[in-house]
């Protein structure tokens, strides 16, 4: 989990020293986003993300240590911003369900990424505090709106 919250958070692996470096994790995860939009989450591996950038595939792993991180940075890059909500709460929640559910059918393989833990990163995080917003507006307690 560490891991992954220093790529989601910081955009770098720890331990980079020198010259900042042209690769990085969002341009990774920019191309992971774009492969797996265009050929699914199967045709997704660190060797083709490389080749499209035009990278060894020993560079992109300096960036980001695993596959299993990839499609955690990927998965969030891919969820994007949520959108503003207005209206009472039942028109804000059923506004951020819609782009949710609109978020799915665009990226379905989003679904399809495997995590050993809760979503953490800044995308994901932002959905659903988007969600709780208009919850917690309408008057429900914190363990309720959970």
């Amino acid at each position: 989990m560490e891991r992954s919250l220093e790529l989601l958070w910081s955009g770098r692996a720890r331990g980079r020293r020198g010259p900042r470096p042209q690769l990085s994790v969002a341009r990774i995860a920019e191309a992971a986003v774009r492969i797996a939009d265009a050929d699914g989450l199967e045709a997704l591996s660190m060797q083709r993300i490389a080749t499209e950038l035009g990278y060894s595939t020993m560079a992109l792993y300096k960036h980001i240590p695993s596959k299993d991180l990839l499609l955690e940075v990927a998965a969030d890059v891919g969820a994007g911003r949520p959108p503003e909500l207005d209206g009472g709460f039942r028109t804000a929640v059923r506004q951020w369900v819609g782009a949710l559910w609109a978020g799915f059918l665009t990226r379905p393989w989003i679904l399809r990424v495997p995590l050993d833990h809760t979503p953490v990163g800044p995308n994901q995080l932002a959905w659903l505090d988007r969600l709780l917003r208009p919850l917690l507006a309408a008057g429900l307690a914190g363990a309720e709106a959970r």
